[in-house]
């Protein structure tokens, strides 16, 4: 479908793709930014202070809940959890040294398994990776973690050499 899309986009007149392009910046825009991503922004600044022991502590419940939804209500993982448990496996999900290491090649024949019960890829935001052995997998981004991936990205990449995605990537006045 992509190709098709794109072949159609390369025989648009000039003018034509301009505003194809500028309606797909907007959309984008709208999967990126809204009113919240300033406090994103602040917030993944502000843990950049963190002390080793607030990481620690925030790292351990950001493992502990991604174990727990991994193994509940994500499709793939739940299947290997419970026939791990009719085979008389006894491990705990709740450790990370207790699962599997994931092959990509696992997620690119059914991605869709990797997407939990609640979430609609419809109403996500399909990343196609375009993979360092040229086998891109596909991924499902919710709008929420579209945004603060955004903002982590602003954070990270544009506050620390004193830019922002709303100077055009030239230096703010305070460089």
């Amino acid at each position: 479908m992509n190709e098709i899309l794109l072949r159609a986009y390369h025989s648009l007149p000039k003018g034509a793709r301009s505003i194809v392009a500028t309606g797909r910046g907007a959309y984008l825009s709208l999967w990126r930014y809204d009113g919240r991503t300033e406090k994103l922004v602040e917030e993944a600044l502000e843990r950049e202070s963190w002390s080793a022991e607030q990481w620690k502590n925030w790292q351990e419940e950001r493992l502990a809940f991604v174990l727990y939804r991994s193994a509940t209500q994500v499709p793939y993982y739940r299947a290997i959890w419970e026939k791990r448990r009719r085979s008389g496996d006894r491990a705990s999900w709740q450790y990370l040294e207790n699962w599997e290491i994931l092959e990509k090649g696992i997620v690119r024949e059914n991605p869709k398994a990797f997407v939990a019960d609640d979430c609609r890829t419809w109403r996500m935001f399909a990343e196609h990776t375009s993979g360092t052995t040229a086998k891109p997998i596909t991924l499902w981004r919710t709008r929420e973690v579209q945004k603060q991936w955004y903002a982590l990205q602003e954070a990270r990449t544009l506050h620390w050499y004193g830019l922002t995605r709303r100077t055009g990537g030239e230096f703010s006045a305070g460089s």
